[in-house]
């Protein structure tokens, strides 16, 4: 697709929002599950009632929980259908200030590579920065190696790759239980952008080997596919390290 018609296509769609109702706030939850393999075809219709009531059910707390305000659900809806989600959670934290979190990440089938996920991550960095946070963390799951597209739009609003974590602490030590995690800093962006740093590429499937770089002060800055089809973390180190 041209950049031309990607950006045409965006432009049909309105610039993400904030979300409020119960129903809007089913149909984000929706996308998130779907858009994580959670959604089932071939159900009867009382599992299919069932999934409806579990999405209508967190839906409603969610909505009493909007209510205390460190939450915040931005939506980019086609038709009333929500086809581009994040949530924003802004948390104070004693000494450190207002800290946030981007989470719940999606775009629907049909909708990728039109630039929303960058817009949607975009919008949530607007909101956390204005609620005065100095940092703000997203998590990407390490199996999901889908979720590549989902990094990249991290890295161009300026993430890096810090650390790589445990989902479940005491369970076995595969990748299947770890995710990546991705901070955003204000002194990210002023840290020496014209000092020399040494590069290396790492297939994003080796996560021992970007376990040790991360400990030896290496910082993911970019993902991509190769030639060869493979993903790779592109890794950077200042030479004074």
């Amino acid at each position: 697709m041209s950049e031309k018609l990607r950006l045409k296509e965006r432009e049909q769609l309105a610039p993400p929002q904030e979300i409020t109702s119960v129903e809007d706030l089913q149909s984000f939850f929706h996308l998130f599950r779907e858009a994580n393999g959670l959604v089932f075809g071939g159900l009867s219709e009382d599992e299919i009632d069932d999934d409806k009531y579990l999405e209508r059910d967190w839906a409603s707390h969610k909505k009493r929980d909007l209510e205390e305000g460190n939450e915040v659900y931005l939506a980019t809806k086609k038709d009333g259908i929500v086809v581009g989600s994040v949530r924003v959670e802004i948390n104070s934290n004693e000494g450190e200030g207002e800290q946030g979190y981007l989470g719940m990440l999606a775009v629907a089938e049909g909708y990728k590579g039109k630039g929303l996920a960058g817009e949607l991550v975009n919008r949530g960095l607007e909101i956390g920065k204005a609620r005065g946070c100095k940092s703000i963390k997203s998590e990407v799951l390490a199996q999901n190696l889908d979720s590549i597209k989902s990094m990249g739009s991290l890295f161009k609003s300026g993430f890096v790759l810090r650390g790589v974590e445990k989902i479940v602490p005491d369970g076995e030590e595969i990748d299947a239980n770890k995710k990546f995690v991705l901070v955003w800093r204000e002194e990210v962006l002023d840290e020496g952008g014209d000092l020399e740093r040494d590069t290396q590429m790492v297939d994003l499937k080796k996560m021992s080997e970007i376990e040790k770089k991360l400990a030896d002060g290496w910082e993911g800055v970019r993902a991509l596919t190769d030639g060869n089809g493979k993903k790779q973390i592109v890794l950077e180190r200042r030479k004074d390290k």
